[in-house]
């Protein structure tokens, strides 16, 4: 795994003080800033990643802000999050707070509390359609192009 790099952190923190307090316009205020980092590299996922970035995250952040600690999450996380959100199975805010205590974050990964959460309101898992039609695309291309030979049936005489 890559070692996590501060730089990002850092500009993700400043661009949510920005938001905070004005500099960048949104349409409403709001009560609470979510600090994602979404990344191709699956090591995002990998155990004190979130807790390694939010300590450095924490340390550009005043006391008693509206921004809560950073979740470091993968493509693959946010592919699996988005059929229980847009299920409403749980919104956005409810996963990521599912995974603080007070201004710390969870060793674990978005995946976990992912099934934490499933596991607490008794859901059962779900799976992103929009990737399971790409996949099953993809398959019936493979599928036809790569069949097996047929045996060939020798009547036997």
């Amino acid at each position: 795994m890559r070692k996590v790099h501060r730089k990002p952190v850092l500009q993700l923190a400043e661009a949510c003080k920005a938001v905070e307090d004005g500099r960048v316009q949104t349409a409403t205020r709001p009560r609470r800033i979510y600090p994602v980092c979404v990344s191709d590299e699956p090591g995002v996922e990998s155990f004190f990643v979130n807790t390694y970035s939010n300590e450095i995250f924490q340390k550009e952040m005043a006391p008693g802000c509206c921004i809560r600690p950073v979740t470091m999450m993968s493509i693959n996380e946010l592919e699996e999050a988005l059929p229980y959100v847009s299920g409403n199975d749980f919104d956005w805010a409810e996963l990521f707070e599912s995974r603080f205590i007070g201004n710390s974050v969870c060793t674990f990964s978005v995946h976990q509390a992912i099934y934490d959460l499933l596991r607490a309101k008794g859901l059962q898992a779900r799976r992103n359609q929009a990737i399971r039609r790409s996949f099953d695309e993809v398959w019936k291309i493979i599928g036809s192009r790569y069949k097996p030979p047929k045996a060939n049936s020798v009547a036997s005489r």
